[in-house]
This record gives structure tokens, sequence and C-alpha cells, in this order.
């Protein structure tokens, strides 16, 4: 990043305005050299901090088509025994090749009373098989959406910082997706404690 301001609290600075930063560049030293005498120096322990100017760009792809469920096409109920952490089906478990499906588990224990619980009881299955069919995405509402989300995303990431420009834009591309590009200019305070060696 780009130094706007630097803030010293003990210790002489290293960094400038208008100085680039790179991780791990130092902010201030705690090496103090006398003026009248530059053989003498004083060791103390260097206390900085940095507002710097810096650029990020976020990257995101979204499928170029939704796939929505359609009506339900079957339903399937299943039972099973549960004995502690084992579960032992009551029937034939049939294996369907349908992609979509929604699962609903209900599960009911033996209670003693409300504090104690057996670890016994039946666990029942409901699953719903659905169709799937395709619909294209509005690439304005997409647009809108992605650039909200992405923004959150990097701000979330980086507390304390400031937002000064943000620009986005979305493509699409050859593969059959939506390239959505988010790139940011935030305001940040960066400084870390550096252990004298």
């Amino acid at each position: 990043g780009i130094v706007l301001r630097v803030r010293v609290r003990t210790g002489k600075a290293i960094a400038k305005v208008g100085d680039t930063l790179q991780p791990g560049d130092l902010i201030a030293s705690g090496i103090i050299v006398n003026e009248n005498d530059e053989t003498q120096t004083t060791l103390l322990h260097a206390e900085a901090e940095a507002d710097v100017r810096t650029w990020y760009t976020v990257r995101t792809a979204v499928p170029c088509e939704l796939q929505l469920l359609t009506d339900v096409e079957s339903y399937a109920e299943r039972r099973s025994f549960l004995f502690g952490e084992r579960r032992f089906p009551l029937g034939l478990i049939e294996k369907n090749t349908v992609p979509w499906y929604d699962k609903q588990i209900k599960t009911h224990y033996l209670h003693l009373h409300e504090h104690f619980r057996w670890p016994i009881g039946l666990e029942r299955q409901i699953v719903t098989y659905c169709g799937v069919k395709t619909a294209a995405i509005d690439a304005a509402a997409l647009s809108e959406l992605l650039e909200q989300r992405m923004l959150e995303r990097l701000m979330a990431s980086k507390p304390g910082t400031q937002l000064v420009q943000a620009d986005f834009t979305l493509e699409q591309s050859t593969q059959g997706a939506w390239l959505g590009v988010l790139k940011a200019e935030l305001v940040e305070t960066t400084g870390r404690e550096v252990p004298i060696e």
C-alpha cells in the first residue's frame, strides 16, 4: 500500500507519506541516534502504525443457467430402529439414481422423563424425488447481487478499513459462466509488533 499517514508513539519513523509498503516493511525504528554524538544510540521499543491505501481484486464465477426443482415425481418413506449411534433399517433400502431429492428426517427417542432419554428410538425419513429444469439468469439482477455480496465479503475480511472506491464488472465467459470482478480501493491501518532480536 501507499502510505497516507504515519502515527509514531515511540521511536523514529522510517516510512514517510508517499512511500510504498510491502508486507514486513518497518514503519518505525527503536534505534535513536544522538544528534550531537552519532556514536551514541538509544534502544527502545518502537510503536507506530500507518494508514495505507491498498487495492484488491476479487473474482467469482456463477453458472449461466439456474437449475430449478419441478413438480414432485414420487415419494419414498423409510423407517429405521436406532440403538445408540447405530441405525438398523426396517425394510429394504432402495437405491434410486434420481439426483434431485428432498429428505426430511424425524427422530423419536424413548424418554423416562424430560431430563433422561433412552438410547433407543425410531427414525422416519420421507424422501421426495423431484425433476429439474434449467432457466436463464437475469444478468442485471445477478450483477447487483454479486457486487453487493463480494463487497460485503471483502469488507468483512478487512475490519476497520474504509472503502474509497469500488468498480464491478460482469462478463460472460466462453465456458458458460458469468464472471464477476470487483476492484476495490481501501484505506486500512497497518502495523504489527515485531520482537527485538
